[in-house]
């Protein structure tokens, strides 16, 4: 702490707006380096008149305000914390040292790239709309999609237009982030946890320093039902955003629902098969 207070040209003080990120604000004293990884060190005032410190380290110095801002901003919108191992990363990478072990990076950009073009635009894509639009137009008999053929065509491109839109914001939000979104099956073998770990891990992520709010499924949920409630050619009328936003949800849910129970589903077909087999034989 001296040392932040007697070399200004090494130490950048916290100013009071930066301190309310800590406690005891009035009588906290900051000191980031100027270097980048940076050290965070936080001196809290103590009862006796002594301080204790709690160091941490920042990926970017106060001097790079962008790199910074997006550190801060990933780990308001994620609940989460700087990882160390990205830090010690990044150290390597200034230091030029050759010969040190770097961590891997936690997320990869060029598989999650590949994911994402899969997943939107997949031939499979378009063919699971077109069933589902069909179920969807002979069920529902109503005017708000058209009617006949135009009401099939309508609800065909609404389904795509709506998951490329949920797919680009989420697959964007979670490069800028560099949050993985793959779900998580539990470890449990009690279908009560299994559940709810499904239901948790559907909106929380694992990451290095814990788990983290799933921020960009968040995100291309109420980003997708705010964009179609403002631009639905294929609707006569707004649809409502909230809804929207809940079934993609929901369609999380089911999703790491599926994740954490297809392999029991799938031994439950493969036995019910063998059984029928079996019995076809039985002379």
């Amino acid at each position: 702490m001296q040392d932040c207070l007697d070399h200004p040209e090494k130490w950048w003080r916290d100013p009071l707006i930066y301190r309310f990120g800590h406690r005891q604000p009035l009588t906290t004293i900051g000191c980031r380096e100027y270097k980048s990884p940076s050290m965070h060190a936080v001196f809290y005032l103590q009862p006796d008149g002594a301080r204790e410190a709690w160091i941490h380290f920042d990926l970017h110095g106060p001097r790079d305000l962008v790199g910074h801002s997006l550190e801060v901003m990933r780990n308001r919108l994620t609940l989460g914390h700087t990882s160390q191992s990205d830090v010690y990363r990044s150290f390597v990478r200034q230091t030029g040292d050759t010969g040190a072990a770097s961590p891997p990076t936690n997320y990869d950009y060029r598989t999650n790239l590949d994911r994402y073009v899969s997943r939107t635009f997949a031939p499979h894509n378009f063919i699971t709309a077109a069933f589902s639009s069909a179920a969807v137009s002979a069920i529902h008999r109503g005017d708000a999609w058209g009617r006949g053929p135009e009401r099939y065509l309508n609800h065909f491109e609404g389904k795509v237009v709506r998951h490329s839109i949920r797919e680009t914001i989420e697959f964007g939000a979670a490069a800028l982030l560099h949050q993985e979104q793959t779900f998580v099956p539990s470890t449990s073998d009690r279908m009560g946890a299994r559940t709810r770990s499904a239901v948790y891990h559907a909106f929380f992520v694992p990451e290095r320093n814990g788990d983290e709010l799933a921020f960009p499924r968040v995100a291309a949920a109420f980003g997708t039902g705010m964009m179609v409630s403002h631009w639905h050619p294929w609707m006569r009328k707004e649809p409502s955003p909230g809804l929207i936003a809940g079934m993609i949800l929901s369609k999380y849910v089911g999703e790491s629902l599926w994740r954490e129970f297809r392999p029991d589903v799938k031994r439950a077909v493969r036995k019910g098969r063998d059984r029928l087999t079996h019995a076809d034989r039985i002379p």
